[in-house]
């Protein structure tokens, strides 16, 4: 990824604080027009330097079963098609004991055993950990609003894949009155359900080494969990049912770096073991950044959980 023009990282910056700010707002803090801030956006969408996304929170669905899944034997001709199996909301080829790693979330136990069931048949292995709590390093945790019915839902999965959504597009997209669309958005933004987050693409951190850290541990997990999220690196923290009690995601520089990082875990009082899974290709999903220092972005980072697909 090319480095970022001072005018570009000025608009990333402005939008990290004001997701859903339109051009004109943008425009008005950075002293740019409003068809300069439109343009500008747009190319920085297209080449993949930042996503604008939603974070929808599960604790406000009525119900959510979530799994982090590890294949062994999983053929490679098969891992593009994890992304277009519903209830996938991360995918990624691993290096190591494990083939690949898949994150499923699904809302009745029947479903989640028929897509575990799958990865089963087209694999010698299946190691499937419960999730039991998500949490994105520097980002605040409010409680969210419930969802009242299948629109909310609905609005929810839109804002979720483009945060800057309009209420028109919104409107559109499900056929419902604009104002039923701007009153139902509002409530969810507003009560936390979704979260805009605007993701920079990690090589303008100088990011690119990502790996997941499974931990096992021989005491009580939630010392060890607050622990985890004070690595440098860490992005996200799962509190796991399973043969790991927790799983982090870190984002590094390089090998050597992911490796202090190991290490520095397993000095965690309490920690029995740890196993790194090192990321290949990415198939679904995308990774949250850290507050890092080194990159043209350093300090204004944001989180992300993918998109939940109710197919």
């Amino acid at each position: 990824m090319e480095p970022l023009d001072p005018q570009d990282q000025a608009l990333i910056l402005a939008l990290q604080t004001r997701p859903r700010a339109r051009a004109v707002q943008l425009g008005e803090v950075l002293g740019m027009s409003a068809p300069s801030v439109s343009n500008r956006l747009a190319a920085l969408r297209e080449r993949g330097a930042i996503e604008v996304v939603g974070m929808i929170d599960y604790r406000a669905l009525p119900e959510a079963y979530i799994v982090v899944a590890l294949l062994r034997g999983f053929p490679s001709r098969l891992l593009a098609a994890l992304g277009e199996r519903r209830g996938v909301v991360f995918a990624v080829h691993t290096v190591g004991t494990w083939d690949a790693a898949v994150c499923l979330i699904e809302r009745d136990l029947h479903t989640m055993e028929v897509q575990v069931e799958w990865l089963r048949q087209h694999s010698t292995l299946v190691e499937v950990n419960p999730v039991l709590d998500i949490t994105v390093t520097g980002l605040p945790r409010h409680e969210p609003v419930p969802l009242r019915d299948d629109l909310d839902a609905d609005i929810a999965c839109l804002l979720a894949m483009d945060a800057r959504a309009s209420f028109t597009s919104i409107a559109t997209a499900l056929d419902i009155p604009e104002a039923t669309a701007r009153a139902r958005a509002t409530r969810l933004l507003d009560g936390h359900v979704v979260t805009p987050l605007v993701i920079p693409h990690p090589s303008l951190f100088g990011l690119t080494t990502a790996a997941a850290i499974g931990v096992e541990v021989g005491e009580p997990v939630e010392p060890i969990m607050q622990a985890l999220t004070q690595v440098p690196g860490v992005i996200t923290s799962l509190r796991l049912q399973g043969r790991f009690a927790a799983v982090i995601e870190v984002l590094a520089v390089d090998t050597a770096t992911v490796a202090r990082m190991r290490d520095d875990v397993r000095a965690i009082p309490g920690v029995a073991g740890v196993e790194v899974l090192g990321y290949g290709e990415r198939i679904v999903g995308r990774w949250p950044l850290p507050t890092v220092a080194g990159g043209p972005l350093a300090g204004r980072s944001a989180g992300h959980t993918p998109v939940v697909d109710r197919g």
